[in-house]
């Protein structure tokens, strides 16, 4: 009888080192693979994020496009009571457009010079030497009282008034 050999795909049994040795592999396969996964997501979340931005960028600039305009801070000068008397021009000094406004109540306290003014020109006139000479009339300065005056003044001080 003749002999032969073969090859035949049989049950092989791992010895213990083998199975170990399989063991670290497919440790350090399984981690391989997450930290693939977590490269992959990385990428993904950069890609994402771009792909917003740029979806964000193209709605301004489609809205932009549509209305013709956009709202902006411009700096602007006010003229309070001009033309007129309860009237306020604005100016914006980027193009020199300007267009007038009632004031608001708002503007009556912060800027109510109108008033001011008028009485400052019905009381003094336009001469900027009568109303300093006027100011320094108004300011007296305190001279020490002598004995009777000082008497007579205390009988004349209200109470909780504090005498300089």
């Amino acid at each position: 009888m003749e002999s032969q050999k073969s090859r035949r795909t049989l049950k092989y049994e791992f010895t213990h080192e083998e199975l170990l040795t399989l063991g670290r592999d497919l440790s350090i396969k399984n981690q391989e693979l997450r930290t693939l996964e977590d490269q992959k997501k990385s990428v993904v979340s950069e890609f994402t994020s771009r792909m917003t931005i740029a979806k964000e960028q193209i709605g301004s600039l489609s809205d932009k496009l549509s209305a013709q305009y956009e709202m902006r801070d411009v700096i602007c000068m006010i003229d309070y009571h001009t033309p007129e008397r309860d009237m306020k021009t604005i100016t914006r000094t980027d193009i020199g457009e300007s267009w007038e406004e009632k004031m608001n109540d708002t503007d009556h306290n912060l800027f109510n010079t109108w008033e001011q003014k008028q009485r400052e020109e019905n009381e003094f006139g336009d001469d900027p030497e009568v109303e300093d000479e006027a100011e320094d009339t108004m300011e007296l300065p305190d001279l020490p009282l002598q004995d009777d005056e000082a008497e007579s003044e205390e009988s004349n001080v209200a109470p909780n008034k504090k005498r300089s």
